[in-house]
């Protein structure tokens, strides 16, 4: 075997020994890893859809929540639909969201499906009322006023 030989076998080797550990790699964290997760959780299942109306006759508005949540194991994942209408302005936001359960609290992160609209919240909330309920806050930015506003929310389970 020349040396040309040795070195092209030896690149050949390396390559492939990397994609080999590459593809083990998304193997591991794709399939084996959650479902490794899920079969040893133990805690609650709020996976599915919650929801909740809100509204205010005072002012003449009506919110609603629309909530569909993935679970496995501790990560959640889902999207929300809020809807907005009052005498001033209608609207709706799509949004994705990427969080947590741990010991009866959910934290999510929401960003806008549609990059044109540019929205984003934080919320936290408590499993309650024995798995049938999630209360706490929805953060979130306010496009009219620039400001960060933070309002109640209790969301039903479907």
């Amino acid at each position: 075997m020349t040396q040309f030989e040795t070195i092209l076998l030896g690149v050949a080797a390396g390559i492939l020994t990397t994609m080999t550990i590459f593809i083990a790699k998304g193997i591991w964290l794709k399939i084996i890893l959650p479902s490794y997760q899920s079969a040893r959780y133990q805690g609650a299942d709020i996976s599915g859809s919650w929801e909740k109306d809100y509204e205010n006759k005072q002012k003449g508005t009506l919110s609603s929540f629309s909530f569909v949540i993935k679970q496995n194991a501790h990560d959640v994942s889902g999207s929300l639909y809020f809807v907005h209408k009052s005498p001033e302005k209608n609207f709706s936001v799509d949004y994705e969201l990427i969080g947590e359960y741990w010991e009866g609290y959910l934290t999510l992160s929401c960003r806008s499906k549609d990059r044109r609209v540019f929205s984003q919240g934080a919320i936290f909330l408590k499993l309650t009322n024995n798995g049938k309920a999630f209360n706490g806050y929805f953060s979130f930015r306010n496009s009219s006023d620039d400001i960060v506003s933070s309002n109640k929310l209790e969301l039903k389970r479907n």
